[in-house]
């Protein structure tokens, strides 16, 4: 199994390889599997993504399927046309998913508009920085979406055993221990031990089961 490595501007074959390290402006013509993933700069794969250990991404990655990794690390841009499936995740900056997101633990501080349908995981926390956002979230009779003005972070459903947001919006939320913080807007919520939830959020039909 040889190593795929990318500097500057290049477009390249998919594959299986080890090592796929990308440095510069990277297309990758078809799915990759790999060992390790390591991308600084933009790394576009045109199919399905799977890692068996590591990503770490500094820029944008742009996965046109399916992308899995045992755990991830990012600071920039992830955009996945297909569901993600992560150990571990860790991010900074924006993503959009068009599919589901499933992960053991979800940690991701949104630094502008960022959405994806749905996350089933053990531990969420999610969070818009609020030094970056503009505007203020007012009362929603119609969707939380179009009374929003600033960065936002926008789910249709959260599901985990341990869930802590800040500046929100999520259509459920599900969890056993829900944090709900400053500047989110949920449609439904269900716990299960315990909630917490702040004067400053807005949450419709609660209940505990």
């Amino acid at each position: 199994m040889g190593n795929l490595i990318v500097h500057g501007v290049s477009k390249v074959r998919g594959g299986v390889y080890g090592l796929f390290s990308s440095n510069g402006e990277a297309v990758v013509d078809g799915g990759v599997e790999c060992s390790i993933l390591e991308s600084s700069g933009t790394c576009n794969v045109l199919g399905n993504l799977k890692v068996e250990g590591k990503t770490k991404t500094v820029g944008a990655l742009l996965v046109g399927g399916d992308f899995q990794t045992e755990s991830f690390e990012m600071n920039g841009i992830l955009e996945v046309l297909g569901t993600v499936d992560v150990e571990d995740f860790i991010g900074r900056g924006i993503v959009d998913f068009a599919g589901n997101a499933t992960a053991k633990n979800f940690y991701f501080e949104n630094e502008g508009m960022s959405k994806f349908p749905a996350i089933k995981a053990k531990r969420v926390k999610a969070i818009s920085r609020h030094d970056m956002l503009s505007g203020t979230i007012e009362a929603f009779d119609e969707s939380p979406q179009s009374k929003y003005i600033g960065f936002l972070l926008e789910v249709g459903e959260i599901v985990a055993d341990e869930i802590d947001l800040e500046w929100v919006v999520a259509e459920r939320v599900e969890g056993r221990v829900v944090r709900i913080g400053p500047g989110c807007v949920i449609g439904s919520l269900s716990y299960g031990l315990s909630l917490e939830c702040s004067k400053e959020a807005q949450v419709g039909e609660t209940k505990a089961y």
